[in-house]
């Protein structure tokens, strides 16, 4: 039997015209900057497809701009889509989802011959919410529910929507890209929602040919103004939407969206059955001693009440898989796609607005939008989230095959180092300061070349093969695809 809480997120089932009344995508039509990539997933086939990214980033609209495409554009009818918040319905046991499911299959097919079904579709929100979710879903499958079904799993918890689609090996469909990610706007897109004019006519930097991506950075110095505006900018609020729009509608990142994405973040730490306290000392730690510097679990584990690096470890690892920040490891060698496991790590935020609401939490600041302003100001944590925007684009396009390498003595470093099919693809230095030589980056031109990332600085170095490019102009420079994304690999 259907539930009023499961009707009641689908009243397109009594009247087919009350999606476009739907809450979620009248304020997405009412917003001045507006991110709308094309639906890319393959809808008309049997597919189960996972969608992982952080909380607020905008995965619910999205699940409903692809009903709205469903039962517009498409004419699918309207009993053959179930939109269901398992949240919100109260469905927090994997039998519960699973009977949740089962009833809307029978009354939307009442038909038992699987010839004569029409295919439905599963939009499953926020499904990590439920544990072994995907317990429910293999069960349907083995029962042949599924069959002329396309689903849409998403969910805030990297971890777990991996291992819950991960258990349904044969059953995720012909699709070629069953999983996906949306994160937070990437640079590219954040320039295209202020000016798509602008963001149409900037080159790509191939990145793995400093030489051209030089001369492709002297196409970008044509607007060289208007971009570095907005990378400060992108600096102060990041790439997630209530962020942008509060600035657009109010001047600043409000205190209430800092709120906002505190509450979500807190959330998915007390679901992780982890203490608050532990993680604000965690955050202490980290942006007052280790900003952009390496750190190792037992440091963490000594500098707060942790106490056991294991433990130390788990904490880390768990605000990783919620999308708060990225682990980034050392490369044992250039010869070799592999992290050097028993090596210092690094952390770096997903985004910066996400690192200024978590260090604004922990260390206690009042006025959120002040200390935003205050950091971007100061060279040394304005590199820190240069840095992570950078970071941030790289894990997207390369995965876990993205590291940081430093000499044997431990003595030089090199910000970032990816590996494509392999091998060494790219290299890239971060320098934010007004002017750059060979002599700030040894490590970069010994190793034979590169990119470094600069605070204004334009120029080519042909007897060194590096490119300085403007952080702004090399951020922009990734092109579309970095926010809605297949899962890299790795």
């Amino acid at each position: 039997m259907l539930s009023p809480r499961v009707i009641d997120q689908n009243p397109w089932w009594g009247d087919a015209a009350a999606i476009a009344s739907d809450r979620d995508l009248l304020l997405l039509a009412r917003q001045p900057l507006r991110f709308e990539p094309p639906i890319p997933l393959a809808l008309d086939r049997d597919a189960i497809y996972g969608l992982r990214g952080p909380r607020q980033v905008g995965k619910t609209t999205l699940l409903k701009r692809i009903a709205a495409e469903l039962l517009g554009r498409r004419g699918v009818p309207p009993r053959a889509l179930l939109y269901l918040d398992v949240e919100r319905a109260g469905l927090l046991t994997y039998p519960a989802l699973s009977d949740a499911i089962e009833a809307y299959l029978a009354w939307a097919r009442p038909s038992p011959s699987s010839s004569s079904r029409e295919r439905v579709y599963l939009l499953l929100d926020e499904v990590t919410a439920v544990p072994r979710w995907s317990t429910a879903l293999k069960a349907l499958h083995a029962s042949g529910a599924l069959d002329g079904a396309t689903v849409i799993a998403t969910g805030s918890d990297v971890l777990d929507l991996d291992r819950g689609v991960d258990r349904l090996p044969g059953r995720r469909g012909a699709a070629p890209d069953a999983d996906w990610v949306l994160m937070p706007w990437s640079f590219h897109d954040y320039v295209a929602v202020h000016d798509a004019a602008l963001a149409a006519r900037l080159p790509l930097i191939p990145l793995e040919e400093p030489r051209e991506a030089f001369q492709a950075g002297q196409e970008m110095a044509l607007h060289g103004t208007a971009l570095q505006a907005l990378f400060t900018r992108f600096m102060q609020t990041g790439g997630f939407p209530h962020a942008v729009q509060s600035v657009r509608r109010e001047g600043r990142v409000e205190q209430h969206v800092h709120r906002l994405h505190e509450a979500a973040i807190l959330g998915e730490v007390r679901r992780a059955g982890r203490d608050e306290s532990r993680v604000r000392e965690l955050v202490r730690l980290l942006a007052t001693k280790h900003l952009g510097r390496e750190f190792s679990w037992h440091g963490l584990s000594a500098g707060t009440s942790i106490g056991n690096h294991t433990t130390a470890r788990a904490y880390v690892e768990d605000l990783e898989r919620t999308f708060v920040w990225h682990v980034w490891h050392r490369v044992k060698s250039r010869e070799s796609a592999a992290e050097a496991l028993r090596s210092p790590k690094k952390l770096y935020p997903v985004d910066p607005l996400t690192w200024h609401v978590i260090e604004g939490w922990a260390l206690g600041v009042q006025d959120r939008w002040a200390a935003t302003l205050q950091a971007v100001a100061e060279p040394g944590r304005a590199a820190f989230l240069v840095e992570a925007a950078l970071a941030s684009l790289l894990r997207r396009r390369y995965g876990h095959f993205a590291f940081y390498q430093r000499d044997r003595k431990g003595a030089a470093e090199v910000d970032f180092v990816v590996f494509r099919d392999t091998r060494l693809a790219a290299a890239i230095e971060v320098k934010w300061t007004t002017r750059v030589a060979p002599r700030d980056v040894p490590f970069l031109v010994r190793a034979g070349g590169g990119i470094v990332a600069s605070q204004g600085e334009l120029a080519w170095w042909p007897a060194q093969k590096v490119a300085v490019i403007p952080a702004a102009f090399l951020a922009t420079g990734f092109g579309p695809g970095h926010t809605l994304f297949p899962a890299p690999p790795g």
